[in-house]
């Protein structure tokens, strides 16, 4: 059962309508809404997904579908989230942060990179000759523990570089997402996002031949791709990666989302 009413009316006065009552019914939005223990999407098990695979099958317009938690993001209008929505993006990022996004703005997953890290290095590695290491060979190196999800995670030699699976406790599901999402890049609107605390990396990252290229630092930097965070205002002692993740998952409140998202623009976000 789901309910239908104007923004800003008690949802304990209105009629309850049947799924099927979607096929006949006119409705502008249909906003899902409910609790999720984890953002990170490694499977179909969300009930958020199964809820997307149903609204399908019932004929309902995907525009017309949209997350209670993507309404929640600073300076969200309709006409952004469409756009950002049909720009099919693809976020290549260093770790989790690309996942988060996809998560908090409800888009489909269109990057191998959801769910795993690599290091710095590597990453930038990585990012000199994107489309060759895609399609590069995948070798299993080493099982790792990820104590904080308590689960046993595999870790593979992907070209010259390392990922670490560490949000996947079944390797064969881990390459299996893989190779599915490399297939889903969209070469032609790609966002590369990294963090990192040394001036070095980030100058070798600023100088990669992507239109749309994020890097978060604890430090001031005159680079295009230089993102500060003053790492201070947040969690004090935290490692920099938790602050710089927060951005994508929402939590932190220091550039409109939008226009990074959308244009590759570094824009401060000043909450009134």
């Amino acid at each position: 059962m789901g309910f239908i009413a104007p923004l800003g009316i008690d949802l304990n006065e209105v009629d309850r309508i049947s799924k099927d009552d979607l096929k006949n019914l006119d409705y502008d939005l249909i906003l899902i809404t409910g609790a999720e223990d984890s953002v990170l999407l490694t499977n179909n098990s969300s009930d958020f997904v199964k809820v997307l695979k149903e609204l399908a099958t019932l004929g309902v317009d995907s525009d017309k579908i949209i997350f209670d938690r993507t309404v929640c993001v600073p300076l969200f209008t309709l006409e952004k989230y469409k756009k950002l929505l049909h720009s099919r993006l693809s976020i290549l990022s260093i770790n989790c942060f690309g996942g988060l996004c996809y998560h908090r703005f409800g888009l489909p997953f269109l990057s191998p990179t959801i769910n795993m890290l690599t290091s710095e290095e590597d990453f930038i590695k990585f990012l000199k000759d994107p489309i060759q290491n895609v399609e590069a060979k995948i070798k299993y190196v080493e099982t790792k523990r990820n104590e904080r999800l308590n689960i046993d995670y595999p870790v593979y030699k992907i070209g010259d570089t390392v990922w670490e699976m560490n949000h996947y406790d079944d390797a064969n599901i881990a390459l299996r997402k893989w190779c599915e999402r490399s297939l889903r890049i969209n070469w032609f609107n790609v966002m590369v996002v990294m963090h990192t605390k040394s001036p070095e990396i980030l100058a070798e990252f600023d100088k990669l031949p992507y239109a749309k290229k994020v890097c978060f630092v604890p430090f001031k930097s005159d680079l295009d791709s230089a993102y500060y965070i003053n790492a201070t205002e947040y969690i004090d002692g935290d490692e920099f990666w938790k602050i710089a993740n927060a951005m994508g998952d929402g939590n932190a409140n220091e550039y409109d989302m939008w226009d990074m998202l959308l244009y590759g623009k570094k824009t401060p976000l000043i909450l009134k």
